[in-house]
C-alpha cells in the first residue's frame, strides 16, 4: 500500500488506467461463469492458474515505483494493449491475465519510448514472474501486435482523449460501480448507454450555447449526461461524451435522444420540435463519426460483414469502420 506521499507522486494516468482495467476484469470475471479451460488453452501465455493477490492498481503503482517509467509509457502501453487485443478478439481481459498483459505492455512501451530502461530480468522481478516467462511473454506480445510499435503523435493524442473521457466519467457519481466489457471500454455496460461523437472545434459552440444554455437545456430535456471533453492544444476536433441510463418505458433511450440532438446541431439540421418550425433543413450529405471499441466494431460488422451490410441496406447510409490509428493518420495529413 502506498503512503500519501507516494500516492501523490503517482501520475494520474496510472490511476485512470488501473481503474479502467479493473472494471474490465471484474466484468469479464462475472461473465465467465462457464469452464475456463478452452479460453485458457487459447491464451496460455498470459493466462494464470490463480488470481494474483495484488490488485491491478497496486500492481501498476509497483511498476511505476520500481521501473521508473515515464508517464507517456503508460499511454503507449495502453495503445499496444489495444492493438494486441484487437488482433486477438477471443481474449477477454480478466483477473487471470491482466497482470501479465500489463507488465508485458509496459515493458514493450518503455523499451520503445524511454532512453534508459531496466532489462527483462529486473522487470521480471518487479512483475513477480520468472525471467524465462518474461522473455516468452514479450516475444508473444510482439508477434501479437505484429511488431507495430510506432505510435504517431495524432494516435497518442487520440488515446489520451480516451483516457481523459474515462477520467471525466469516473468523476461522476454514477460511474462508481459500472463494470466495463472490453479493453478499450466506453464507460458503461448493459443498462447504461454511452456514445462518443467526434465534432469539429468550430461546431462546439452550437452544442454548448451562450453561457452553456443549450447544453444545459439538452441535459434537462433528455435526462442524459453530455460533456465536451478538452483536447490537445491546436486540435481541430473535440470528443462529445453522451451517456445515460436505459429506460424501457421510453421510445428513444436518453443517450440516443441526446446524441441525435447533438448530431443535428453539429450538422446544421433544424429540429422542428425544438425550434418551432415544421421542416428540417440539412446539407446534402450528413456524416457522423463515432468512437467505438474494437470488440463492438466486430459485432457491428458481423459475420462476413452481414450485420453492417443489413444496416446499410435498411437505412441507405454508408458506414465505414476504420482503426483509430488510420483515422488519426488521415487527419494529420490534411
Amino acid at each position: 500500500m502506498t503512503t500519501g506521499e507516494d500516492a501523490a507522486a503517482v501520475p494520474r494516468v496510472v490511476a485512470i488506467l488501473s481503474s479502467l482495467l479493473q472494471r474490465v476484469a471484474e466484468r469479464n470475471d462475472a461473465a465467465a461463469a462457464g469452464p475456463r479451460q478452452q479460453q485458457a488453452q487459447a491464451v496460455s501465455a498470459f493466462q494464470g492458474l490463480t488470481k494474483p493477490a495484488i490488485s491491478i492498481g497496486g500492481y501498476l503503482e509497483r511498476i511505476f515505483r520500481f521501473a521508473n517509467c515515464s508517464p507517456s509509457c503508460y499511454v503507449v502501453a495502453y495503445v499496444y494493449l489495444d492493438r494486441f487485443l484487437r488482433r486477438r478478439p477471443a481474449l477477454a481481459v480478466d483477473s487471470f491475465n491482466v497482470h501479465r498483459l500489463l507488465i508485458t505492455s509496459v515493458l514493450t512501451a518503455v523499451k520503445f519510448v524511454d532512453d534508459i530502461c531496466y532489462n527483462n530480468a529486473y522487470f521480471a522481478r518487479v512483475g513477480g514472474i520468472s525471467l524465462m516467462e518474461m522473455n516468452y511473454l514479450e516475444v508473444d506480445f510482439l508477434f501479437g501486435i505484429a511488431f507495430d510499435l510506432n505510435v504517431t503523435p495524432a494516435a497518442f493524442a487520440s488515446y489520451c482523449a480516451v483516457l481523459q473521457s474515462e477520467m471525466a466519467y469516473l468523476e461522476q457519481p454514477a460511474a462508481v460501480d459500472l463494470p466495463r466489457l472490453h479493453c478499450c471500454p466506453w464507460p458503461g455496460w448493459p443498462g447504461d448507454s454511452v456514445f462518443r461523437l467526434v465534432v469539429p472545434v468550430l461546431k462546439v459552440g452550437s452544442i454548448i450555447g451562450r453561457k452553456g444554455e443549450l447544453i444545459k437545456r439538452l441535459v434537462e430535456e433528455t435526462k442524459a449526461r453530455v460533456r465536451v471533453l478538452e483536447g490537445p492544444v491546436g486540435a481541430t476536433e473535440r470528443i462529445v461524451l453522451v451517456s445515460g441510463k436505459e429506460d424501457p418505458g421510453l421510445e428513444l433511450p436518453p443517450a440516443m435522444d441526446a446524441l441525435m440532438r447533438v448530431f443535428k446541431r453539429v450538422s446544421g439540421i433544424t429540429d422542428g420540435a425544438a425550434e418551432g418550425t415544421q421542416a428540417a433543413t440539412a446539407p446534402g450529405v450528413c456524416a457522423a463519426r463515432l468512437l467505438v471499441p474494437g470488440a463492438q466494431a466486430i459485432n457491428l460488422i458481423g459475420k462476413q460483414g452481414a450485420s453492417i451490410k443489413a444496416i446499410q441496406e435498411g437505412t441507405g447510409a454508408t458506414i465505414r469502420v476504420i482503426s483509430i490509428e488510420c483515422y488519426s493518420n488521415s487527419r494529420s495529413q490534411h
